[in-house]
């Protein structure tokens, strides 16, 4: 036995063999599970895009773009699927076309996709004849910023974030 070891020895005396093993599984695993987030960590720089996916992609667009006044970006076509891009650069916002959805989201509470705003109360007063507001402006529990949140009519989730 190495003399360096002898600490860990002395520590594991007298448990049984199996603690031991589950003891030192669990630390290497954490080394490992450490290891793999910070290889992430320096690999993915941020979040590029969302893309919410749509049986009637038009219709959602036009409600992004009338409602909530989204500007329109750019537009991809990819073999039998579409999706209609917003100006939200660097990053993108689009919905789309794709030949595996049908219906309206069946679980809206699942993603929430969160915009930063100049005004929470602007937004609302902007949209709050035309959209399902869900939750009025509120000061969220932090204190900072406020929140509102809103349904699109397929059910997903948008909130907006930014001071009052």
């Amino acid at each position: 036995m190495n003399y360096k070891d002898l600490p860990k020895f002395q520590k594991n005396r007298g448990k049984p063999l199996q603690k031991i093993i589950e003891a030192e599984n669990a630390a290497f695993q954490k080394a490992i599970t450490e290891n793999v987030v910070e290889e992430m960590r320096n690999m993915i720089q941020k979040t590029l895009g969302v893309i919410i996916w749509s049986e009637d992609p038009d219709k959602l667009a036009l409600w992004y773009r009338n409602v909530l006044g989204f500007p329109p970006g750019p537009s991809t076509t990819i073999p039998e699927d579409y999706c209609i891009g917003f100006d939200f650069a660097p990053n993108y916002f689009s919905v789309g076309r794709h030949n595996k959805v049908s219906g309206v989201n069946r679980d809206p509470y699942r993603i929430m996709i969160n915009f930063n705003v100049d005004s929470v109360e602007a937004m609302y007063q902007k949209i709050k004849d035309k959209a399902n507001i869900l939750v009025p402006p509120f000061l969220a529990p932090t204190g900072n910023p406020w929140c509102m949140t809103v349904q699109d009519p397929e059910g997903n989730i948008i909130q907006f974030f930014g001071p009052k």
